[in-house]
Formats: structure tokens, sequence, C-alpha cells
């Protein structure tokens, strides 16, 4: 079983996509009452990870653990970190980091420790995934350990970095979507991701044009990192198991600047 946890919003707890996927003996909220996404961002990437296209895979051996961290995008980053160190205490095989976090607004004590742990979810190989950012890339705490965690920016549909992303150094970037870059928008779900929503929010903006309660479309490098992580997943399930050696087969997506 590969566990992976999401630091995020949290997640829809009832969807039918996502529920048999969520472990709720150590799924925990370190910002209030419940694992509950009220804002959907958690949710989504949830989705990826688990279907990357919400297509059942034959093979599904995977829990998400949820360390829910906000009820919205903005959150404390002391919060961030004992939700990093309860994953890492857990031991899980994967950590999901759709999110950035900007040396310039942090102390430098809490620069010590987010460090810290991720040097100690490298020595005991646990795989940390986290977003390059949508903006000033430069100041993301977490483009600057490429060398321990995986890094991740996006793609648009044509292969080149997404008009928000931004090339990173020992980076990998994988298609995470473009809403700027849309020409015919009969065919939307090209250029974007779709993914998971919480039934219970009010309707999204693309469900007001169509897409089902449940779903939505999103872009983002929060999004590529979320589909990096299911193709980490994929080569986990197909090696038992993640080295140095199967991690080469990942190279097909690394940047070099």
């Amino acid at each position: 079983m590969i566990k992976i946890a999401i630091l995020d919003t949290g997640i829809d707890t009832n969807h039918k996509q996502l529920k048999k996927y969520i472990d709720f003996d150590f799924s925990k909220s370190f910002t209030d009452e419940s694992i509950k996404d009220y804002y959907g961002h958690g949710t989504a990437i949830a989705g990826v990870i688990v279907y990357d296209g919400l297509f059942e895979d034959k093979k599904k051996d995977i829990q998400i653990v949820v360390c829910k961290i906000t009820n919205e995008m903005v959150f404390k980053v002391i919060t961030f970190i004992k939700a990093f160190e309860y994953a890492i205490e857990l031991n899980v095989n994967i950590i999901n980091l759709s999110l950035s976090i900007y040396t310039s607004l942090i102390t430098k004590g809490q620069k010590k420790r987010i460090k810290e742990l991720i040097n100690i979810a490298y020595k005991k190989n646990i795989i940390v995934v986290a977003s390059s950012g949508n903006r000033n890339q430069e100041d993301n705490i977490f483009n600057q350990y490429t060398d321990n965690i995986f890094v991740v920016i996006a793609k648009d549909i044509y292969g080149n970095i997404a008009s928000y992303s931004k090339s990173v150094n020992n980076a990998y970037s994988v298609f995470g979507g473009d809403i700027n870059n849309i020409i015919d928008y009969s065919k939307i779900e090209n250029y974007l991701v779709v993914s998971t929503f919480p039934e219970y929010l009010e309707d999204d903006y693309f469900n007001l044009f169509g897409v089902p309660k449940g779903y939505s479309y999103y872009w983002g490098t929060s999004i590529a990192t979320a589909r990096f992580t299911y193709k980490i997943i994929k080569v986990y399930q197909k090696c038992n198991g993640f080295n140095k050696e199967n991690k080469k087969s990942l190279d097909i997506y690394k940047v070099t600047v």
C-alpha cells in the first residue's frame, strides 16, 4: 500500500471518487475540527493524484492521508510545519506539497526547520513533491532544494512552459494546463486539467457552463505537482518500490536551465 500525504485545504470526504482512498484513521486537520474541504483546492489535488483524468486504474493500492493546513489558500507557516512533521512521523511514502512558501515572509527559524524536515524526509526515503510556484518563483523555498525533493513546473498544451510558470534548474515539468492560451473553447478540456470538486460547495465557475457537479477544470503548478505525484505512484507500483535506479525513468520530465 502506497501512502500519500496531501498538505492542503482538506478533502470532500464523501466524494464518490475519493472516499474509498482516504485514510480516515490518520488524516488530520491542523486548522479546525474536520478535514472537510471548504475551498476546493485540496479536493482537486487529491483527484489528480488518484486518477489524473478520472479514469480508474486496474491497480490502485493507495491511501490518502489528508493533512488539512488551511481553509483558504493563505495559511500559517507554523501550521504547515506541524503537518509536515506529522506526515514524516507517519512514515508515508510520498508527501505532496501543491503550494508555495516565500522565504521573504517567514522567519529564520522557520526556514531552518523546513530545511531540516526536507533533509529528514530525504534520509527516510520519503518522496517530497513540491510546486515551483505560479509567481515569485525565486522566493519559493522549495526551489532551493531540488537535490532532495521533486520540484515541478507546469507546461501548456503545446509543450511550452505555462504562462504563469517559470523554469527552475533541476526541476521536473509536466502539463499543468493554461487558461491563457485557449484558442478553441469548444475543446477547453484539452487546455486544462479535469479533477474533482466538493459536491457540497456552490457551483464552481465551470459548473455554470455544463461541467457536472463534483468536478471542475484546473490549471497551475499545484495541479502539475499533483500530476507528477501520480507519475511517481505509477513508477512505484510498476517497480514495487522507488529507488535511485527507477527514479531515472522520470528523467524525461527533467528540466535543465
